[in-house]
């Protein structure tokens, strides 16, 4: 191990090592009784715990142990049929849009 007796800072080519890891993060959310009214939610990762957060900085609820791990699997799942009936959504309103079109005369190209 070398040793650095000088009273220089640090090189700052090197990386700088004690960088922490992201502990919280903010995302829209919208609230349940105002669809229309966007609100900021949190996620909070602190001491093995993870917090989440609604609207006005309100604790939720509270994971720890394997919580973590079961609500990861059921968010993870919940995701994919959240984007699956967006897709479906989506291709529902095209298709209406297109029978439109060709109910008024307009053909789609």
């Amino acid at each position: 191990m070398v040793e650095n007796n000088s009273h220089e800072p640090p090189s700052t080519d090197e990386p700088f090592r004690s960088q922490k890891p992201k502990r919280e993060w903010l995302l829209r959310c919208v609230d349940p009784e105002d669809e229309s009214r966007d609100q900021i939610c949190g996620i909070l990762a602190e001491a093995g715990h993870i917090v989440i957060l609604g609207p006005e900085d309100l604790p939720v609820f509270n994971l720890h142990g394997d919580q973590i791990g079961e609500f990861r699997e059921a968010f993870r799942e919940a995701v994919a049929i959240a984007e699956q009936d967006e897709r479906e959504l989506r291709a529902e309103r095209a298709e209406r849009a297109r029978q439109n079109l060709q109910r008024t005369g307009h053909n789609a190209a």
